[in-house]
């Protein structure tokens, strides 16, 4: 199959997945993430379930019309938006058993919590995330016709409603988009049930300090 990335090769993957680049090099519009701090570990194992036996990542005929850019985004793509270098060396992906750290590495490299809680889309510090304007303390603004979202803040200041809540509410709200006494959350919030609860509990958790008082 050639059609999406039915003949990537692994290392294209890697690429792909790394820098944002595709098989040409060529950058990709941001909708598609750039995992420049994830573990090797992890990539790998992307990778590994991308070319798998899976059912639900097997490949059809289904031939998709191309897509054919905006002026503006015709000239992200070839001034602005470059595909991310590789790095000499990429990070390990925590033990479990180091809570603040394993959390933080979920937040920022896997999760990418960051991405939405922050000051805006435009405003990302991908390789290094606490360089994001307003880290995770809110801002970027979702406008729907029927509803228009501030992302909240998910800083442990004792002002945001995170601050508040207990480990149960806590995973509660990012295993399965809920919180006790509110309504589910709407998109672009989405749960994480596959998850570990050990993951988003004291890991996440405690990982969501304010920045500079770690």
């Amino acid at each position: 199959m050639e059609n999406g990335i039915g003949d990537y090769s692994s290392g294209e993957l890697y690429r792909l997945l790394r820098t944002g680049g595709n098989k040409e090099g060529k950058p990709l519009l941001p909708v598609m993430p750039r995992y420049v701090i994830m573990a090797d570990e992890d990539i790998n194992a992307m990778i590994a379930y991308l070319q798998s036996d899976d059912p639900a990542v097997q490949a059809d005929e289904t031939a998709h019309p191309p897509h054919k850019p905006r002026l503006l985004a015709k000239g992200l793509l070839g001034f602005v938006i470059k595909p991310f270098p590789y790095k000499d060396q990429y990070s390990q992906k925590p033990s479990l058993d180091n809570e603040i750290a394993y959390g933080k590495y979920l937040v920022d490299a896997q999760m990418g919590c960051y991405f939405c809680h922050s000051a805006g889309l435009d405003k990302w510090g991908m390789e290094n995330p606490e360089n994001t304007e307003s880290y995770l303390g809110r801002g970027t603004i979702f406008a729907a016709k029927e509803d228009t979202i501030v992302s909240p803040s998910l800083l442990m200041d004792g002002q945001s409603d995170v601050s508040k809540w207990d480990e149960i509410a806590f995973i509660g709200a990012v295993k399965y988009g809920q919180c006790a006494g509110k309504p589910a959350y709407k998109k672009p919030m989405h749960p994480y049930p596959m998850l570990d609860s050990l993951e988003v509990g004291p890991s996440t958790l405690t990982s969501m300090i304010i920045p500079g008082n770690k």
